[in-house]
């Protein structure tokens, strides 16, 4: 994933200016990441990336 991508996660949905929206950026992710996940329910698997995604940034942000 290109960096930039990971900014725009990163941005309020207004300011993604790369055309793809945040789901379809953790459907991506979990489509290298979660292969067989991916095959099965691409949908499902952008949701649980989205979801560890999101209990990760909360977790690093209360150290």
């Amino acid at each position: 994933m290109r960096p930039q991508r990971y900014q725009s996660l990163q941005r309020d949905k207004k300011e993604n200016t790369f055309g793809d929206s945040k789901i379809t950026m953790f459907q991506h992710i979990g489509s290298v990441v979660l292969q067989d996940s991916y095959k099965l329910n691409p949908t499902a698997t952008g949701k649980a990336v989205k979801r560890k995604y999101y209990q990760h940034v909360s977790l690093s942000s209360e150290s």
